[in-house]
């Protein structure tokens, strides 16, 4: 090693049993390169430190250590900003301070609030459309409203008659209004009077012509006039041709105001018929009604139906399992028949009676008898 002697052995790679033993004598120390260790960083008034040690770079033993100082790395200035005094607010002067370690190095001071300082706000008088404002106060320095100004409504105009123009009858008037406080004014309209009309005189309307109403305006000299309608005829019945069962009438109307008439159609009557004599029908031939007119001596004829057979129910031949029956019906009111043919009933048959049990060689036999004719079916 490095401090004291050691051996050393080789074997042969050809015959492992073939050694070789040699004695190394003890080296020196290689030095590696140093290393830092315990380490202090420096501060902005404090020195920092660290120890330096040097190894061999075979054994690691350690050679040699130095402490080596890190010098203080002293504060970096940077200015707290300072804010001016207002009217009512303190305010602060300039400082610095270490961007690193954040110690204060000059303090910042005090300044002292200056105070307002107050500016009268003369008042302004309302007008007639303006607002006025009332007495105030504000600093000049900072704008602070110290005795805030109040609006005074505007006055508004206080308008008092002065002329007229008067409306006439087809156009408008005018009366003109002046304001006491100041020279505007303001004109209102008064609407025209429109005609006031009189009746003047009339051409008086007839049956078959209009008439005419005139009037007069009491203010000027204009004129309307009214139409008024025909009055039309006042018919009033003369005389009348009557009407006959086949023939229209007509009746005849005067107007009692002047030489017109007028006619009026009245419909035929048409036949007033009633029942004469009748054929009776019967049960296969129709009969025959006869009607004439009380007014005239038209005559009409209604043919009545034919009544058909009233078939009743006479006598019955009763069906049996094979044939069918037959039922008699005659007619109530002449000697017609007819019939009416009933299905044969078919057989009515009982159980299944084994007659003879089936074998393994040979058949059974079973056998039902009809309960209403004795029929045997036999399988």
């Amino acid at each position: 090693t490095c401090e004291r002697p050691t051996t050393k052995h080789r074997v042969c790679e050809y015959n492992p049993e073939h050694t070789q033993t040699a004695e190394v004598p003890a080296g020196e120390h290689i030095e590696a390169a140093p290393v830092i260790k315990n380490k202090k960083d420096a501060t902005c008034t404090v020195n920092g430190s660290y120890d330096e040690v040097v190894y061999c770079k075979v054994c690691h033993k350690e050679l040699s250590k130095t402490t080596k100082t890190i010098p203080a790395t002293g504060h970096t200035e940077v200015t707290v900003p300072g804010k001016e005094a207002t009217c009512t607010e303190t305010g602060l002067t300039d400082g610095i301070k270490c961007s690193k370690c954040g110690e204060t190095l000059i303090h910042q001071e005090v300044i002292p609030a200056s105070g307002h300082h107050v500016v009268e706000d003369a008042a302004k008088a309302a007008t007639c459309t303006e607002t006025g404002l009332s007495a105030g106060k504000h600093c000049d320095k900072c704008d602070t409203v110290l005795v805030a100004q109040e609006v005074t409504p505007a006055l508004g105009h206080d308008f008092t008659f002065t002329s007229e123009t008067a409306a006439t009858c087809t156009t408008k008037g005018e009366k003109l209004y002046t304001c006491t406080r100041c020279d505007a004014t303001k004109t209102e309209e008064t609407p025209a009077l429109g005609h006031d009309f009189t009746f003047t005189s009339e051409t008086a309307a007839t049956c078959t012509t209009k008439g005419e109403k005139l009037y007069t305006c009491t203010r000027c000299d204009a004129t309307k006039t009214e139409e008024t309608p025909a009055l039309g005829h006042d018919f009033t019945f003369t005389s009348e041709t009557a009407a006959t069962c086949t023939t229209k009438g007509e009746k005849l109307y005067t107007c009692t105001r002047c030489d017109a008439t007028k006619t009026e159609e009245t419909p035929a009557l048409g036949h007033d018929f009633t029942l004469t004599s009748e054929t009776a029908a019967t049960c296969t031939e129709k009969g025959e009604k006869l009607y004439t007119c009380t007014r005239c001596d038209a005559t009409k004829t209604e043919e009545t139906p034919a009544l058909g057979h009233d078939f009743a129910f006479t006598s019955e031949t009763a069906a049996t399992c094979t044939t069918k029956g037959e039922k008699l019906y005659t007619c109530t009111r002449c000697d017609a028949t007819k019939t009416e043919e009933t299905p044969a009933l078919g057989h009515d048959f009982g159980e299944w009676i084994v007659v003879k049990e089936a074998t393994e060689t040979e058949d059974g036999l079973k056998r039902r008898t009809c309960r209403r004719c004795s029929e045997v079916e036999e399988e």
